[in-house]
């Protein structure tokens, strides 16, 4: 067998292996055991000063959706079950690397003395660009803490579990507002307007301001817990009502159908994905982890979630779809960058994946120092 095959069957089986570990035969309640062992573990790396690249907002992710996927048994998952859990998905991130990678023919594999050997052989230009492109496309100037938010937390006792008063959480929702519109503000290819339409007579408009309200509690709950020395506190959770009607009193101009539909759309179901419904819920309670609540990807979030909706998203399509000629024109601009739309795009396999009338920018950024080129698709999350 060529070691690529070999190298794909031993993560198929480490793939395998996790449904068989302990901690599935628990009950319902695991998934708050795995979250916060998660967010635990989380902090005790930031707190050891250890600089990792461990995407642990894939590692939350991941979680969830294995909860969702594997059936209950019964009973409490112990902190060891849930550790081992914790880090089969933390394997996974580096093991979802890898396939893709040896797949797409990006590594060389050998085996030497029983061990897996592989060797990077594809043009790094194109990586390297898209750095280049991403950094360009970040905001420079982020709002800081309120006054009134540093006072509530330096006040707030360590092992405190209330929620914070209404000023307070107007001021990080304040906050949250203007850190959405600077990420919005700062994409080459342009926002979604305010009054676009997201299905059921709701806007755009509507969604920024309910989750502005949810980044602003995930975004005053994590930095309540870097300044305590507290990280595991991370992880917080609202009875639906509770939540509710937080976001009525502080979205008093969007309307109780409409709010009730971003949090269904936001909610985590099996087929959805938890960058663009990141609450999960249990019961009556809905789960919110910060770091899966980011400003960096409203405009997608708004954008997907409404995908969710059974023949909702023609329309929203159609409207977005003129967005790409933004991106290609951007992109004409970077010296050396040949670029290309309305380009048919085929698996290895034969398969379509793209229309050929679907409008998608495709950069060749040409190596100088090989002089081959490299195409890769100028999408972004």
């Amino acid at each position: 067998m060529k070691p690529e095959l070999d190298l794909l069957d031993t993560i198929a089986s480490a793939r395998d292996q996790v449904r068989s570990l302990r901690g599935w035969n628990s009950g319902p309640e695991r998934i708050y055991d795995l979250l916060r062992t998660a967010t635990k573990l989380r902090a005790m790396e930031i707190s050891a000063g250890m600089m990792t690249d461990l995407p642990w907002e894939s590692v939350l992710a991941q979680l969830v959706v294995w909860h969702h996927d594997y059936p209950f048994g019964t009973g409490t998952c112990s902190e060891k079950d849930a550790a081992e859990i914790v880090i089969a998905a933390a394997a996974v991130q580096r093991l979802d690397l890898v396939e893709t990678g040896v797949r797409s023919g990006a590594y060389q594999v050998r085996m030497t003395r029983g061990n897996f050997r592989m060797r990077h052989r594809w043009n790094a230009s194109a990586e390297v660009a898209d750095m280049f492109l991403e950094r360009d496309a970040r905001p420079t100037r982020l709002p800081e803490l309120s006054e009134m938010e540093r006072r509530w937390i330096s006040t707030r006792p360590v092992d405190s579990r209330t929620t914070p008063p209404p000023e307070v959480l107007r001021a990080a929702v304040q906050r949250a507002s203007t850190t959405i519109e600077a990420y919005r503000q700062s994409v080459p290819e342009g926002q979604v307007p305010d009054s676009c339409p997201l299905g059921e007579g709701m806007t755009a408009g509507d969604m920024i301001s309910v989750l502005a309200v949810i980044m602003g509690i995930a975004s005053l709950c994590e930095q309540t817990a870097h300044r305590l020395s507290r990280l595991e506190t991370t992880l917080f959770h609202l009875a639906y009502t509770r939540l509710m009607a937080v976001i009525a009193e502080m979205c008093p101009n969007v309307s109780k159908a409409h709010r009730a539909l971003v949090v269904e759309r936001l909610t985590y179901r099996t087929g959805r994905s938890c960058r663009t419904s990141p609450l999960i819920r249990h019961g009556d309670v809905l789960i919110v982890c910060p770091p899966l609540v980011t400003p960096r990807a409203v405009d997608p979030i708004m954008l997907r979630s409404a995908a969710h909706a059974s023949g909702g998203f023609g329309r929203i399509g159609r409207e977005q779809g003129e967005r790409a000629a933004a991106w290609a024109a951007w992109l004409r601009t970077t010296p050396g960058t040949l670029v290309a739309e309305r380009v048919p795009v085929v698996r290895t396999d034969g398969i379509w994946t793209w229309s050929s009338w679907t409008r998608a920018g495709v950069a060749a950024c040409a190596s100088r120092s090989s002089g081959r080129s490299k195409h890769f698709p100028c999408m972004r999350s």
